[in-house]
């Protein structure tokens, strides 16, 4: 059978390559927030720290999300596309990821509040921070 174009292997991998590192870094994150994540919450629950549960809640779901950009980034750098797609994609990797650092330091900082802020009888005078 012939095709009217010319596909060699090296072609197939070019254009794939993008999508399995994409893929890789999903599946990463989510191996990373599954077993990595739960190991860390089980040796907090060990320790009397209050504190090391309020950090890892923080960065709870967003491994997953760090994971998938670090993937899309790589994805960028292997993929041979025009060279102002390539700065838009890269703006928005970094925007992405300080917006999601900076949830990440909001919810650790109203979680040292709180935790701060109660007393011995679990009661916090703190009712809302906003």
């Amino acid at each position: 059978m012939n095709l009217p174009f010319d596909i060699t292997i090296q072609d197939v991998i070019k254009m794939v390559s993008p999508l399995l590192a994409i893929l890789c870094g999903f599946i990463l994150g989510i191996v990373f927030e599954k077993r990595v994540i739960k190991n860390i919450r089980k040796l907090a629950a060990q320790t009397n720290w209050k504190y090391d549960k309020i950090i890892i809640d923080s960065i709870q779901g967003f491994s997953i999300l760090w994971f998938s950009l670090g993937g899309i980034a790589i994805a960028n750098y292997v993929y041979p596309i025009p060279k102002a797609i390539e700065v838009l994609i890269n703006k928005s990797l970094i925007a992405t990821f300080l917006a999601s650092a900076t949830l990440v330091i909001s919810r650790l900082l109203v979680g040292l509040l709180k935790a701060y802020t109660t007393n011995e009888q679990g009661i916090s005078p703190l009712t809302s921070l906003f």
